[in-house]
């Protein structure tokens, strides 16, 4: 998150409501100027972890740390500016539990904040181009297993400069290396478009 006190507040108390014994949540504030570290480190949650970095200028080093420090093999992932539906987690639980070694990732339907087009609809189609360029998969709908990728390097490349469509190629480059996956056809997440700062 970078600069979105009020967003980031709103967003970590409403998944307050569907954490359960084991689930954390870690918030890696961007060097954000709004005391966005100071204020996310007094609620009063014992299962979230908040780090503070100094500004990347974009989302790659970010990810890249919050998965780093994350405890659990199933790894979340959410932009401070889009949420999910109450019951995603849920819904994950669901579909991924003793799918640890036989999973490597999973991801969902999202809806758009404006336009309400749905993200994601369309399962991948290695061979076929114009799905990956029309059928963008959001951040905020991957969930990956840890335990198919090497421990010690990053996920997201932090010197590429094409963070606007780092989502999706993340999701299609999984998909082209044949890893697993499940595919949830549900609206999980509500994605903010036209944002001019996602983080």
């Amino acid at each position: 998150t970078y600069n979105r006190l009020d967003s980031v507040i709103n967003l970590v108390n409403s998944l307050s409501k569907q954490i359960k014994a084991g689930d954390e949540i870690i918030v890696i504030d961007d060097g954000s100027t709004d005391n966005t570290f100071g204020m996310l480190m007094q609620l009063p949650f014992e299962w979230l972890r908040v780090y503070q970095i100094s500004n990347s200028g974009g989302p790659a080093r970010p990810r890249n740390i919050g998965y780093h420090k994350a405890k659990n093999n199933w790894v979340c992932f959410l932009d401070s500016d889009d949420w999910w539906v109450n019951e995603k987690l849920d819904q994950l639980r669901t579909h991924l539990s003793g799918q640890e070694r036989f999973v490597a990732f999973s991801y969902h339907n999202a809806l758009g904040s404006k336009s309400k087009r749905i993200f994601g609809n369309h399962l991948y189609n290695n061979s076929d181009i114009y799905t990956f360029t029309r059928n963008p998969i959001v951040m905020s709908s991957l969930t990956v297993n840890k335990l198919f990728f090497d421990n010690d390097r990053d996920l997201f490349d932090e010197l590429d400069a094409s963070s606007s469509i780092e989502d999706t190629i993340f999701a299609y480059e999984l998909s082209f290396n044949n890893m697993p996956y499940i595919y949830i056809d549900k609206c999980l997440s509500v994605y903010t478009e036209a944002s001019s700062d996602s983080i």
